[in-house]
C-alpha cells in the first residue's frame, strides 16, 4: 500500500504532519479527515510501507520501545505523553510513525487502533496484546 505525506490543522488551528498508507490520494483525504485534522497537503512517497525498515533493524527497535513504553506507563505517565517521549527517542521513520501514533490517540484512537495503521510494522499479535489496555 502506498505511503502519503501531509500537512493539515487541527481544529484549533496548530499545523500538523504525519504519514499514513492509503490506497489512494482519495483515501489518504478520507483517512485524515476522520482522525480530525483539515488536509492541507498530502504527497505521494516513492516507497511502501513494508520497505521502510531492514529485517534485522525491526527485531531491536520494536522490543525497545515496547519496554520503554511499560515504564512510562507503569510510572504513570499518559499513553498520549508516553508515545510522545517514545518519538523524541527514535529517529527517521520510527519518530514519524510514533509521532503518528501519538496524533491518533489524541483524536481518540486507542493505541491498538493507532498501530494498525502500520500492519507490516506492528504485527496482529502485538496489536492484540493493546487490545484491551484502557487510556487512563
Amino acid at each position: 500500500m502506498p505511503i502519503f505525506k501531509y500537512i493539515g490543522y487541527k481544529e484549533d488551528g496548530s499545523e500538523i504532519k504525519g504519514t499514513l498508507e492509503a490506497d489512494s490520494t482519495r483515501d489518504a483525504i478520507m483517512k485524515i479527515k476522520t482522525i480530525g485534522i483539515y488536509p492541507k497537503d498530502i504527497t505521494k512517497t516513492a516507497g511502501f510501507r513494508k520497505n521502510i525498515f531492514g529485517v534485522k533493524r525491526l527485531p531491536y527497535i520494536l522490543p525497545a520501545i515496547t519496554r520503554n513504553l511499560s515504564t512510562l506507563l507503569s510510572s504513570g505517565v499518559s499513553m498520549i505523553e508516553a508515545v510522545e517521549a517514545l518519538a523524541l527517542e527514535q529517529k527517521s521513520q520510527w519518530r514519524d510513525i510514533l509521532t503518528d501514533i501519538k496524533e491518533r490517540l489524541s483524536a481518540g484512537a486507542s493505541l491498538a487502533r493507532a498501530m494498525q495503521a502500520y500492519p507490516s510494522i506492528f504485527p496482529e499479535f502485538y496489536i492484540r496484546i493493546f487490545l484491551n489496555h484502557r487510556r487512563p
